[in-house]
């Protein structure tokens, strides 16, 4: 098993100025209906199985299903670049230690053409800004190859996913992406993405 938490601890027998546990990122598609206190089932789920995390969003729409997200007429650039510099932030706020991410999207990420193209620039980003990254995945990748959601296993039953997680090469998803058409890197707006 994969020990994803680390401990933070900095100070002396004297002194101590920070302690606690670093988080564990996850990286869905969109958010669900949770908030502080009224947490939704799939992070009652993720709660279940770390003692620090944060979820993070490919796009912050509050939908409880990706279906309703927006369609490619109405997205909105500007809630998307909001999006990136609140995951840049927050993950910033832990950049001394390596930055884990679980992908976490499924196949929802095909709900809408522009969440691949704002899945990359946010990697992108997080390349640009953070240089200790790892990425991991859940399981085994759906038959679209697409990283599974929490969720899944909640259907299956299945109550530990700590033990389930494998490192995820978010580049070779990006290559294999290309290759199959699903995504294009030449377009820097992601509303605007060709997808065929």
């Amino acid at each position: 098993m994969l020990d994803l938490i680390e401990d933070i601890f900095e100070g002396d027998n004297d002194y101590r100025y920070i302690i606690g546990r670093s988080p564990i990122f996850f990286l869905g598609v969109n958010p669900s209906t949770a908030k502080p206190g009224t947490p939704d089932p799939t992070i009652r789920f993720v709660e279940s199985n770390f003692d620090s995390w944060i979820m993070l969003n490919i796009y912050p729409q509050i939908a409880s299903k990706p279906q309703n997200l927006v369609p490619e007429s109405k997205f909105d650039q500007r809630i998307h670049e909001k999006n990136i510099e609140s995951i840049i932030s927050i993950i910033d706020k832990y950049s001394n230690k390596t930055i884990r991410i679980v992908a976490a999207w499924g196949d929802s990420i095909e709900e809408r053409r522009y969440l691949f193209s704002c899945l990359y620039k946010i990697v992108i980003e997080i390349k640009n800004k953070i240089k200790q990254i790892e990425w991991y995945r859940i399981g085994e990748l759906t038959k679209k190859g697409n990283p599974r959601h929490p969720s899944y296993y909640l259907k299956t039953g299945e109550t530990n996913i700590k033990d389930k997680l494998i490192k995820f090469d978010i580049d070779e998803y990006f290559n294999i992406l290309t290759r199959l058409r699903k995504f294009a890197v030449s377009h820097q707006k992601c509303g605007t993405q060709n997808n065929h």
